[in-house]
């Protein structure tokens, strides 16, 4: 059994504080969306049984970054998306439904 973060529950995360969102580092979440686009080339290429697995927990993200990173998650074959204690809402249900699709 490995110790991927997909198997390891974060109980412990609802006790703490999300870190709040900067607006300076909107550039680098930007730069991260960009590399999520990439990704799926890696995913391509991993053996059948990996659990691969996408999660942001315990930080605030806007709406527009949060679906700037879905978008680029769109069409990922990731087997799990975890997106917890990140005050996301609505919106954040909703996208994990579309992602699922």
């Amino acid at each position: 059994s490995s110790a991927w973060p997909c198997e390891y529950d974060y109980f412990d995360d609802f006790d703490r504080e999300p870190v709040r969102y900067i607006s300076a580092l909107r550039p680098h979440w930007a730069q991260f969306a960009q590399a999520l686009d990439d990704f799926g080339l890696i995913l391509d290429v991993m053996p059948d049984d990996a659990e691969s697995c996408f999660q942001i927990s315990q930080i605030q993200l806007p709406v527009t970054v949060f679906m700037m990173i879905v978008k680029s998650l769109s069409g990922k074959l990731f087997r799990h998306y975890k997106f917890r204690n990140n005050d996301f809402g609505a919106y954040g249900i909703r996208a994990l439904i579309d992602l699922m699709d």
